[in-house]
């Protein structure tokens, strides 16, 4: 028994080294910055940069937000609030560090609660070691940050089915805030609502009561929250149909659509042409799906591509893996759900040029593959020394 705990607290004590020396690896760059005063290092822009650094500006003037910044009011009010401060932009990346052990940390206890301790290092080791994911703490763009916060209200809301009381009164306004990051997390309202109602429906008739006033409360909602309704129409979705976009900005994996004699950014004029043409609108949809989850793209270098290839299927074999084993918990039930839902916006709108589409959703795979792993190395352990001991302990 003494043996047994000596052996845990080590293995335990060399895991979190791992995992402090993946995330400065990874990380390194802002680390460094940091401690030279921000003299090697400043925030990479990216294409959408420029919306949410005029949109801090016309806060801090007192102004009003315009077009797709009133989507994006919670991250913009992060920028402004380090300008306002006098402080260097680059500590929105230290932010974006933050937020990422934080996290990391929700990893861990969802893999935990998904399967065992075990399944939960394992998948924190692999979320901080992942270099797609550390790479976008360096941008000053959203989607680092609503990576994070989609792990975070998904440990929360899996934390509000087990015990309610005082995470009900954390998970709504994580809700708010995630949302406010960027316009996909109002799908996680409905996610928590069907969530909440599988596990607490008393039988089966409550439950898919409960579930189908769900979803068409949200549906009919949606249509009047605008950033809701204004994330997808600003899209264009039906303008995509009609073009066969797959990847935005990429023309080469663009399939052949029935031609549509009007063209709007209406979501009206988008259902219409759903159901006139459900076969095409769901080919769509799934290459656009596909094209996502394999993340490798043509214009890529081969070296890069096998490199995505290797890493995004092995996290899928484990992910299959772990399904396999805890496809009954409830955890992976969320999980499901909250993957699901990302991948439902994917499919209206297109896959992304540089794959950072799937990194909203990644950490939760990631998660499945941590039980994959602390499975099979349980396995592994009773083939070699003959002692079977596998299970959630």
């Amino acid at each position: 028994m003494e043996n047994s705990r000596f052996i845990r607290s080590v293995a335990t004590a060399l895991g979190i080294l791992a995992l402090v020396v993946l995330f400065v690896w990874r990380n390194q760059g802002i680390i460094l910055g940091m401690l030279d005063g921000f003299t090697s290092f400043n925030m990479q822009m990216g294409g959408d940069s420029g919306r949410y650094l005029d949109g801090a500006d016309r806060l801090l003037r007192g102004d009003s937000l315009v077009g797709k910044q009133n989507n994006y009011v919670g991250y913009i009010s992060i920028v402004a609030l380090v300008k306002a401060s006098g402080i260097p932009l680059q500590f929105v990346a230290i932010f974006h560090l933050i937020l990422m052990v934080i996290a990391g940390a929700c990893v861990f206890m969802l893999g935990k609660a998904v399967w065992n301790s075990g399944a939960g290092m394992f998948a924190a080791l692999l979320f901080f070691e992942n270099p797609d994911l550390a790479i976008w703490n360096e941008y000053l763009l959203t989607d680092s940050l609503y990576s994070y916060l989609v792990v975070m209200v998904s440990y929360i809301l899996h934390r509000t089915g087990k015990s309610g009381g005082l995470w009900h009164g954390i998970l709504w306004p994580m809700l708010l805030v995630t949302a406010s990051v960027r316009p996909n997390g109002w799908i996680l309202f409905p996610v928590a609502g069907v969530f909440l109602s599988m596990i607490w429906a008393k039988n089966i008739t409550t439950k898919s009561a409960a579930i189908t006033f769900v979803c068409i409360s949200f549906l009919t909602v949606a249509l009047l929250i605008p950033s809701f309704k204004n994330g997808i129409e600003y899209e264009h979705p039906v303008a995509m149909f009609s073009k066969g976009t797959v990847i935005w900005g990429y023309k080469g994996w663009d399939i052949a659509m029935p031609t549509l004699d009007k063209v709007s950014h209406g979501w009206e004029q988008g259902i219409m042409v759903a159901i006139k043409y459900p076969l095409d609108s769901a080919k769509l949809a799934i290459t656009r799906i596909g094209a996502e989850l394999i993340r490798v793209r043509p214009y890529y270098p081969r070296r890069m591509n096998i490199r995505l290839g290797v890493e995004v299927g092995t996290i899928y074999l484990l992910a299959f893996l772990g399904a396999i084993y805890v496809w009954r918990n409830k955890v992976s039930k969320l999980i499901l759900l909250v993957v699901v839902a990302h991948l439902l916006i994917l499919g209206l709108t297109f896959a992304s040029y540089d794959g950072r589409f799937l990194l909203y959703f990644f950490p939760l795979i990631i998660v499945m593959a941590g039980a994959g792993m602390s499975h099979a190395s349980q396995l592994l352990y009773a083939r070699l020394t003959g002692i079977y001991r596998v299970g959630r302990s």
